[in-house]
């Protein structure tokens, strides 16, 4: 995994924090997220549960030291219910955001508290302006580029 030439400086940063732990790195995901990492020669979990004690079970039977997910949408609670049970246990979260709806509910729990992953990956500064116009703490945010590319 060494930086190419024209990476935008989020996915350098995301290339040394998985370098640091690429046998432990644990991809969740779901359709059609899963079959674009498996696409990029990846092999994702598959995740769709929804409770703490799933996400643990997961977590642990993964052996996962640094975990990538989606954001999902807000009527789907999965990958956050991940993200806090991950910190809980030491495991480094990162999230792959590439569509602007509902940036602000996608990091909020049931109770409307919010809930963030160790790095937010957007695509570009604009994006990352949105996700900070919808309270997203701005030391969180990385560049990536084209998440699709």
């Amino acid at each position: 995994m060494q930086p190419q030439e024209g990476d935008a400086p989020g996915l350098v940063a995301l290339r040394h924090a998985v370098q640091a732990f690429i046998d432990n790195v644990q991809i969740a995901a779901r359709m059609p997220g899963e079959q674009m990492w498996r696409d990029a020669g990846w092999q994702p979990m598959h995740w769709e549960c929804h409770s703490e004690a799933d996400a643990r079970n997961l977590l642990a039977e993964s052996k996962a030291g640094v975990l990538i997910t989606g954001s999902s949408d807000v009527d789907e609670p999965a990958d956050r219910t991940l993200w806090p049970v991950a910190r809980e246990i030491g495991v480094e979260t990162h999230v792959m955001i590439d569509h602007p709806a509902n940036l602000g509910r996608r990091f909020s729990g049931r109770d409307g508290e919010q809930l963030l992953p160790d790095w937010i990956y957007a695509p570009d500064d604009v994006f990352a302006q949105r996700l900070v116009a919808a309270g997203l703490p701005q030391e969180r945010i990385r560049i990536v580029g084209d998440l699709h590319h």
